[in-house]
């Protein structure tokens, strides 16, 4: 039985050792056979150190002159409401009073600036502000 475990581990290490002889046998044989390849085509060797030049660019006689561009500030439409001021304060007071009652932070959002340009509308928007807000606290407590 002894004998047998030993035979059959020497036939793996002889099958092993043959089938790596024969992979070494078969790259050399492959490297040298084969002498048109890439590496032993000196025309081959100089195309591919040679740096590639794109055949994209036109001449200049051929574009058309354009001229350079010019960066123009848009309009400023950031913060410009477009919303009547008293119904945009109403809005946004009402929609931070909710916000402030539901997460327990009073008057955390609470704030009457907004960005109208005169003054009676900016006015408006205050007053519409807090009725708002004291409306969104007063229907969160209702519920």
């Amino acid at each position: 039985m002894k004998q047998n475990k030993n035979d059959r581990s020497i036939s793996s290490i002889i099958a092993i050792l043959l089938v790596g002889g024969l992979m070494v046998v078969g790259i050399v044989f492959l490297k040298t056979a084969v002498p048109n390849s890439a590496f032993h085509n000196k025309a081959m060797v100089d195309s591919l150190l040679t740096i590639a030049i794109p055949d994209t660019a036109a001449p200049a006689d051929i574009l058309p002159l354009q001229p350079e561009t010019v960066s123009v500030a848009l309009p400023d439409t950031i913060g410009k409401d477009k919303r009547p001021a008293d119904e945009a304060g109403w809005e946004d007071g009402y929609r931070s009073g909710r916000e402030d009652r539901l997460g327990g932070t009073p008057r955390a959002t609470y704030d009457e600036s907004c960005t109208f340009p005169t003054l009676r509308e900016r006015q408006a928007y205050a007053e519409a502000y807090r009725r708002g807000y004291e409306q969104g606290v007063k229907e969160i407590l209702q519920k």
